[in-house]
């Protein structure tokens, strides 16, 4: 995110807001550990094995009123959205994350790649901007055990419907799977495209 990093003091420590945080795997807490971090999302599902004296969770819909006031954070980032809103609701989505931003504040939105064509002349081409960025599955480092504890829990919320897809009929079932699913993820190459827009506040 170098327009973030060049536009906004990450070093020196700014406000920012992961909207629907999950578990909050996503905050850049061990990177700049002068901001300070606030996490919202429908439900309380933040990894409390992990100890961030700098995050705050608070229990918040996008679809709704936020409960931040006017300009509070200086940077906001909302990922994997695409899944969770229906058409109708983006509107209010978006402007309740500008409503939440500065004036010179940041706004990221995050989604998984859905394959653009390689055509400069189109528009929805033009405005995401792609980074390749590699990632040890096999180390222990925190992004990587964030990484792994999302996929599980995505496929644990996910259940009515990948339970047929994956063949899972029981609990037992569900156990054995996420097992050898997580086996994968800290053994097998994967990749996994992912597209970015980032827009200032004026």
């Amino acid at each position: 995110m170098p327009s973030v990093t060049e536009t906004l003091d990450l070093e020196g420590g700014i406000t920012i807001l992961d909207v629907g945080c999950s578990s909050g795997a996503w905050n850049m807490a061990s990177e700049y550990p002068n901001c300070i971090y606030h996490g919202c999302d429908i439900v309380d599902v933040t990894y409390k094995n992990v100890d961030v004296k700098q995050f705050t969770f608070s229990l918040g819909n996008v679809t709704n009123r936020l409960p931040y006031e006017d300009n509070t954070f200086d940077f906001v980032h909302m990922r994997l959205f695409v899944t969770c809103l229906r058409k109708d609701e983006w509107p209010t989505a978006i402007s309740e994350v500008i409503r939440v931003t500065k004036p010179g504040g940041m706004i990221q939105l995050g989604e998984f790649d859905l394959q653009p064509q390689n055509d400069s002349s189109s528009l929805y081409y033009r405005i995401l901007s792609f980074k390749d960025v590699t990632c040890d599955m096999s180390s222990d480092t925190y992004t990587v055990k964030m990484f792994i504890w999302d996929n599980l829990e995505v496929i644990k919320s996910m259940r009515r419907v990948l339970d047929s897809m994956l063949g899972i009929h029981n609990q037992k079932d569900l156990i054995s799977f996420l097992k050898e699913y997580k086996h994968d993820l800290e053994t097998k190459e994967s990749v996994v495209g992912f597209a970015a827009v980032t827009v200032q506040k004026l």
